[in-house]
This record gives C-alpha cells, sequence and structure tokens, in this order.
C-alpha cells in the first residue's frame, strides 16, 4: 500500500477493495495529527477512560496498550488506541503545561531550542505585553547572561553593547520604584558619565559626574547640614563645596575644615586624638632650608600674620625670620615697632598671684639632678642695639649660694649693670641667701665718683613720723645741719663736720 511521504497517510489504490476502509484511516490520520495537541505527556499506561479524539505523548518504558511505542501520539479514536510515529520538526501543544514542543528526531523538545535565527521582531514580551513604546517587555524575577565559552565556540567573554545616536541623545538604565523613577546612570545628555536620584521620579538631584576625558569624578556640592560625600549612618559629617576653589569638611552638621587657595582653616580644637599618647604634628614643606616654616595667619582670611615656627625651632612674632642676640638665637621672639608686651593676667577672688618661672637641673630633660653651689639658675638679661648688633647693658642673675639640700635651695641675686664705655656688666648689688645686701665687689677709691650708695636728704631737722617696718629704720641726712638721722621711735642725729 501506498503512503504520502509526511504524514503516512494510506492512498487508494485503483483496483482498491473496500476503498472506505482507506479512505477512513487516512481521515483518521489527518484527525490526530493536524493542529496537534496532548493532554499529556508524562503517562507511561493508557489512561483509564479517555475519549474519542483525545490524545497523548507516550512517555519512555511505557507499558500496556502502550508498550513498544514509547513518546508517540497515541490517539483513542473509534473505541482503539492508534499510534502515529513523529517526524521531525513535528509541533505539538501540551495542554497540562502550556507548552509547544517539536521534535527533533531523538526527542520533544521545547519548539524554541530548535530555531537558531530569530530576526527583525517588532515586538517581544516575556511575562508581559510589549508595545510601541516598550517593543521589548519582560516581566520575571530573575534574568541571566552568560558567556559562550571556548568549548561552545566563543571566547569566554560577556559584554553588553548599547549605542546611542549622538552625544545629546540619552543612553542610560533607569531604575523605577512602582513605575516611578528614583535612579538613572548613564550618558544622560552628553557622553560624560552620570549618577542621579530621584524622591519622586520627577525631580533628579545628579550625584556624580564623571568625565570622559579626564576620567575625573565630580560630585554634587552639598552643605555643612547635608555634605556631598558622607558615610554609612553619619548623613551630617563629610565634605562639600563652598564655593570656587573652597571645600569643606563638617562634623555634625557644622563645618570644622575649610580648603582654599587660601590656606586650611580651622574651626574649634586642633588635637592630636583621644589617646593619652596622641600628638599633633605640623610639618612645613619637605626637605630643609632657612626659610622653611609653619606660619599662623589669623584676621579676614588670614589677613595678618599671628606668627611663625621657623626653621630653627624658634617662635617668632612680628618678624618673618629669628634674630640672633649675642652668641645666643632665643627659642621664643617678639619684634615689633611700636610697644612689644608680655602681660600675665589672673583673674581669680583669691590671694593666688600670676607666675613666672625658670628652672635648672643638672639631668637630662625631665630628670632631676641636684645644682651645686655656684651653677647659675636664671639670668634675665637686657640688650641694647649699639647700630650693629645687640649689646648686653644689664642682667638680673640668681646663682646657688651654697651646697642645696633635700628641700632646700640656698641663693643669691646679683644685679649687673654696663659702665658707660665698658663692654661688659659689673656687679653692682648682691642679695645674698642670708639676706645681706653687698654694695659693688671691691672698696672704693678715695678718689672715687661712682659706686656710692644714695640715701634721701632734708633741709633741716626731720619732724615727721615714717611708716614703721618691723625690725627695720629709716634714715636721712640733713644737709642744713649736717647730721645723719635715724628713726627708732624719735629722730635720732650725728652732727658730721
Amino acid at each position: 500500500m501506498l503512503v504520502t511521504p509526511n504524514l503516512t497517510l494510506p492512498y487508494i489504490d485503483i483496483s482498491e477493495a473496500q476503498r472506505e476502509v482507506v479512505h477512513n484511516s487516512a481521515i483518521r490520520g489527518l484527525d490526530a495529527l493536524v493542529h496537534l495537541a496532548v493532554l499529556d505527556r508524562d503517562l507511561a499506561s493508557p489512561p483509564g477512560s479517555p475519549s474519542d479524539g483525545q490524545r497523548w505523548i507516550v512517555a519512555a518504558s511505557p507499558t500496556g496498550a502502550w508498550a513498544g511505542h514509547a513518546l508517540a501520539i497515541a490517539a483513542w479514536q473509534d473505541g482503539a488506541w492508534r499510534f502515529y510515529a513523529p517526524r521531525l520538526g513535528w509541533l505539538v501543544y501540551v495542554v497540562d503545561e502550556g507548552r509547544i514542543l517539536s521534535w527533533s528526531a531523538t526527542a520533544w523538545v521545547d519548539a524554541l531550542s530548535m530555531v537558531t535565527v530569530l530576526q527583525n521582531l517588532a515586538l517581544l514580551g516575556i511575562g508581559t505585553t510589549a508595545d510601541a513604546t516598550n517593543p521589548f517587555s519582560a516581566k520575571l524575577n530573575n534574568a541571566l547572561w552568560t558567556a559562550k565559552t571556548v568549548a561552545e565556540g566563543g571566547d569566554g567573554n560577556l559584554r553588553a553593547k548599547m549605542s546611542k545616536e549622538s552625544a545629546a541623545k540619552t543612553l542610560s538604565l533607569l531604575m523605577q520604584n512602582n513605575f516611578s523613577g528614583r535612579a538613572e546612570i548613564g550618558l544622560t545628555g552628553d557622553d560624560d558619565f552620570h549618577f542621579k536620584v530621584s524622591p519622586d521620579g520627577t525631580t533628579f538631584a545628579e550625584a556624580i559626574v564623571i568625565d570622559k576625558t579626564t576620567a575625573q569624578a565630580r560630585f554634587s556640592v552639598g552643605s555643612a547640614a547635608a555634605p556631598a560625600i558622607t558615610f554609612n549612618g553619619d548623613a551630617d559629617t563629610g565634605f562639600y563645596r563652598i564655593g570656587a576653589n573652597n571645600i569643606g569638611v563638617s562634623v555634625n552638621g557644622a563645618k570644622v575644615l575649610d580648603v582654599s587657595t587660601i590656606g586650611l582653616g580651622v574651626t574649634g580644637i586642633v588635637s592630636g586624638g583621644s589617646a593619652a599618647s596622641s600628638t599633633l604634628t605640623l610639618q612645613s614643606t619637605t626637605g630643609t632650608g632657612t626659610s622653611d616654616a609653619i606660619v599662623a595667619l589669623v584676621g579676614n582670611n588670614g589677613a595678618t600674620e599671628g606668627f611663625r615656627v621657623v626653621s630653627g625651632g624658634q617662635v617668632v612674632k612680628g618678624h618673618t625670620a629669628a634674630i640672633a642676640v649675642g652668641a645666643n638665637t632665643p627659642a621664643i621672639q617678639l619684634h615689633g615697632t611700636g610697644v612689644t608686651q608680655i602681660w600675665q593676667g589672673r583673674w581669680s577672688n583669691d590671694a593666688t598671684p600670676t607666675q613666672f618661672i625658670q628652672t635648672k637641673s643638672r639631668g637630662g630633660i625631665g630628670v632631676h639632678t641636684v645644682v651645686q653651689s655656684g651653677d647659675t639658675l636664671a639670668n634675665n638679661q637686657y640688650y641694647g642695639s649699639d647700630g650693629t648688633g645687640f649689646i648686653l647693658g644689664a642682667s638680673i642673675r640668681v646663682d646657688v649660694d651654697a651646697t642645696p639640700g633635700t628641700g632646700s635651695m640656698p641663693c643669691r641675686m646679683l644685679f649687673n649693670t654696663t659702665a658707660t664705655g665698658a663692654g661688659a656688666v659689673t656687679e653692682r648689688l648682691r642679695l645674698d641667701s642670708l639676706g645681706n645686701v653687698t654694695i659693688g665687689t671691691a672698696a672704693l677709691a678715695t678718689g672715687a665718683t661712682d659706686g656710692f650708695i644714695y640715701i634721701p636728704t632734708c633741709a633741716g631737722t626731720p619732724t615727721g613720723t615714717p611708716t614703721a617696718y618691723s625690725g627695720r629704720v629709716p634714715i636721712v641726712y640733713d644737709t642744713t645741719n649736717n647730721k645723719l638721722y635715724v628713726y627708732n621711735g624719735a629722730w635720732k642725729g650725728a652732727t658730721h663736720a
């Protein structure tokens, strides 16, 4: 019997007897295979009560009436099972799965897996309906893009490419909440890379822009209360732009640091940290040189120099460098063309005074080693310029007067001045540790004109009552009567020729 090449339907031969039987067999075949839809493809044995015309794909390893017909189309027709072997490319709709399958010559597979080329689609919707505005639409929970491996004929890489018509157009990824925009990244209106956010889908704020040429990242301006760059859990602490060439650092919503072309401005306390051993280091420019300095500026935009620490470590106010005095370059220097003053003031309702303290130990810094008799504890010196340099004019010196003991430091004070034409100071007065006052250092010559003690004079016998000081008496010289008077409850005088 001859059959058709595709559906293997029987032909009616010219001499065919009972031609209606052959014809009906072909009709059954057409009814079973045209617009093919099966109820299930998972059954390995026939269902109990099939209806006429119902069809199934026989599962692997079938039993019963389906035995030997694995993967064939089983149709219940006219009270009997009829089986149709699938041919390459047949399509079938599986009702219970809602899927279209295709025969690959060895198995039933998803129909689209047999399609290798799909070109020029106008609309494509996955899980939703595409439209003219969104010609490709997908409604799903996960999406996976994976690289084609080298073994599969690929190169193992994956790059998604998107292109816009021109620089002024937009190419971006817009992220939405219930179809209202909240974030957008991409090339929006130019070829720089933009990062934008929005609270309502209408107003977008630009957070970061990366320049296409320089790769510089530009941030939003921000403010002290809401800095442009912050940290997790601390929205009011970070960096912001104050103005042109001017950035700020804020903490707790308030500016603490101001950096501009003028320099660094600090609001509040500058400290080295919170640990007990923390230090604050201020360093001048790298390298060494006499011009290196740390300068403190005050006033409007730092218009006035407060002081500076120069390369030798000296603290200088009123000048740009430390000045030597004699053989020494003092560590703290105050200079000025007006009155230069140092003021110590104590403002408290008590008897405690201000104090100027000078110390001496023979040990290293912070080490107590007893001083010795004759050591100088302090030497306050007073210089004047002779037009060329500073010359010592006077000094007040404190020396150890005897061997110190525990809790006892015997000292003497020496008052020294420089005489006219002399090049060094001379001791004029000494107050020793026992309270003795010594004038000069040697006996005066009979023809001496200087080096004397001068006492007050009066023209006539003194009659006033001097203020009393316990253990001491006042003296005065009467130039009229040439008498030296001493007051001890009354004035007592001695005549001098």
